[in-house]
Order: structure tokens, then C-alpha cells, then sequence
């Protein structure tokens, strides 16, 4: 939703109109954000957990454990006769969660899908400490810096989600098949499911991907709504579009950070009025010395000639490839030197 919750709903409620005309309807809200729109339109709410326990217990009864794997956390339920025995469910953390893989997944320079192409051919897994994101962060660089395929890479960020989520949530409880897999990343990422079926030593017979399991949690919603008030589609729609995006939902909410464009103009000014302005290389010989800066995500390289003065620089995304890059850099600083006749002579370098 982009932080644009209001515009959503409304875009949802247009469509449900189309489709059932002005019905009424009885409403339950669920979700991280959802309580805040309960409270502001005076709408029943249920806890997600509670209300994905619901959907599991209606529809697949003979599950045991569900896994459920959201953005910003990860929730292990324990069902003993379609009972609810326990729930378990982490803090707000990147460890283990779907915000951990988006994280992974910009440092390989990949989308969420391709991540998951990834680690379908990966071989060998490594150890990732997925339980902070600044560790994990820094063990997938040390990976990406030793030149480790990047199927590899990307197959030990799946192992390690699925070692973070068992470890930290199972403790004194056993996860017992069947396992009902749910929420966004394991219900898009395969290569998620077969990380967290390695792990437990699951069999294909032992696990359950409903059809459409990032649902799981609306539809739990949607049956806790059973018997409640009743509204019009129209009188729920009037009232989603008072609500001014999240600004309503939070206590001291957040002025712009630029009030028109000519603000935003002149931060820009100001922000590059100290660069470096970059000399001409030279024509014939030229003696340089070059610097390269390989970060988490983006890679530098500069030229300075004998006077200390920036001849070149060139700076790029990683790419998932550190030393690939800092190669292109090189590449692209010969090139340059070509194209004015430079005859370069590297003096020093450091990285």
C-alpha cells in the first residue's frame, strides 16, 4: 500500500461494489495497520495471529504447526486436535521476516522472485546470522567478497530465515507435521519451503501450501465477522475515504520533508555546491594513483593524478558482483584514458 492504506481500501471497496452492488456486509478488520482503521471507524478488530488460527482450524483441521512468515514478523501456531495449544510470535525484527529477504535481496541486486530462482540452484549453504540485519548484512558481503556463487548466497539467506524462525520460536514445543505453510514469502518463494523443509527433515506428505495462503489472515478475519454488525457498501466506502491515508492513524504523524519544490530546489543547491569538480586526464604520460571503495551496495573508484587532483571517479551499484564491479570500474577508468590518448601510469592504489 506505499503508506497509502486509505486509497487501498477505497480501490478494494469500489471493486466488492462492482461485483455485489450496495450489499450489506459484516466487517472484522486484522493486520498491522488494521487496528488503527478499526478504531477510527468504529470497526471490530482480531489479532492476526488469532484471526490466520481461525482460518487454519475452518479449513485444514488435521494441521499440526502453522508457519507463517509476514514482512515484519514471523508467527509459529501449535495445534493439538485442531486446538490451538500455543502461539509463538517474534517482535518486530528483520531477522527471519520477509523484510530480511527484501534486504538480501538489494544487496544481490535482485527482485524477491529472481532471489528465489536463486536459491533453487544453489549447492553449498552458509552460515548467516539472520537473527540481526546488520550481522546478516555483513556475512553476506564477507560471502559476496570471496566471490561465492550467488546461488549459494541466496541459498543460505533462505536456510538461515528458516534456522532463525525454528530456533526462536519452537523452543519447548516440537513442530509436528503437518506443517501448513503461509504468509507472502512462503506462500511466493518455494526455494523458502524447501529451506524450512531441509531443515525439519519434512517430506512432501508432510506439509500444507493452501492454494492462496497470504489470505490465510483476511480470511480468518472475514469468519471472525460472522454474526457482527451489518453495514452498506456504500456507507463503508463514505467512510474509508475520510480517512487521510495513515496520517489519521498514527499519534504526531510526520510533517513533509520539503513544503513545495522550490524547498526541495534549493537543499539540492546546497547539497551539491561542495563536489569535487573532476580534471581533464592528460594527453601522453600521466602518472595516477587509485582509490576503490567497495561497499555493502554500491561500489567507487577514483583517479587522482600528481597534484592530488580527481581526474576520474566512477561509481555503480554492486549488483550482487563486488568484485565485478570494481573490475568495470578499472574497465571504464582505461577506456577513459584511451579515449584522450592518456598513456597512464599507476603509481599507488588502495582499496
Amino acid at each position: 500500500h506505499n503508506a497509502k492504506v486509505s486509497e487501498v481500501l477505497v480501490d478494494y471497496i469500489n471493486d466488492l461494489e462492482e461485483r455485489a452492488g450496495n450489499a450489506d456486509v459484516a466487517l472484522c478488520l486484522t493486520g498491522s495497520v488494521g487496528m488503527g482503521v478499526a478504531e477510527r471507524l468504529g470497526l471490530p478488530f482480531v489479532q492476526e495471529v488469532v484471526a490466520a488460527t481461525r482460518a487454519v482450524q475452518k479449513g485444514y483441521p488435521e494441521v499440526r504447526t502453522m508457519i507463517d512468515i509476514g514482512g515484519e514478523d514471523a508467527k509459529v501456531v501449535f495445534f493439538d486436535g485442531g486446538r490451538a495449544s500455543d502461539l509463538r510470535m517474534n517482535s518486530n525484527c528483520a531477522g527471519g521476516t520477509g523484510a530480511f529477504i527484501d534486504q538480501m535481496s538489494i544487496l544481490l541486486g535482485v527482485d524477491t522472485a529472481q532471489l528465489g530462482e536463486l536459491a533453487a540452484a544453489g549447492g553449498e549453504v552458509h552460515p548467516i546470522a539472520s537473527r540481526c540485519g546488520v550481522f546478516s548484512k555483513t556475512d553476506v558481503q564477507n560471502l559476496m567478497a570471496s566471490n561465492t556463487p550467488r546461488c549459494d548466497i541466496a541459498a543460505s539467506v533462505f536456510h538461515a530465515v528458516a534456522v532463525q524462525v525454528v530456533t526462536t520460536l519452537a523452543h519447548g514445543c516440537d513442530i509436528e507435521p503437518p506443517i501448513l505453510f503461509c504468509g507472502g514469502p512462503l506462500t511466493f518463494l518455494p526455494s523458502l519451503r524447501s529451506a524450512f523443509a531441509d531443515h525439519l527433515g519434512l517430506r512432501e506428505a508432510d506439509t500444507v501450501v493452501p492454494e492462496a495462503g497470504h489470505l490465510l489472515p483476511a480470511l480468518g478475519a472475514a469468519l471472525a465477522s460472522e454474526g457482527g454488525a451489518l453495514t452498506s457498501i456504500k456507507a463503508l466506502a463514505a467512510a474509508v475515504k475520510k480517512l487521510d491515508g495513515l496520517r489519521g492513524l498514527r499519534r504526531g504523524s510526520l510533517e513533509p520533508i520539503f513544503a513545495n519544490e522550490d524547498e526541495h530546489a534549493e537543499w539540492l543547491r546546497r547539497m551539491t555546491a561542495g563536489q569535487a569538480d573532476a580534471q581533464q586526464l592528460s594527453l601522453g604520460r600521466q602518472e595516477l594513483y587509485v582509490g576503490i571503495d567497495s561497499g555493502s551496495t554500491t561500489t567507487k573508484v577514483v583517479a587522482l593524478d600528481g597534484r592530488g587532483e580527481m581526474v576520474f571517479s566512477y561509481y555503480h551499484n554492486n549488483d550482487g558482483d563486488p568484485v565485478g564491479t570494481a573490475r568495470k570500474g578499472l574497465e571504464q577508468l582505461a577506456r577513459s584514458c584511451r579515449e584522450v590518448g592518456c598513456e597512464a601510469v599507476v603509481m599507488g592504489s588502495c582499496s
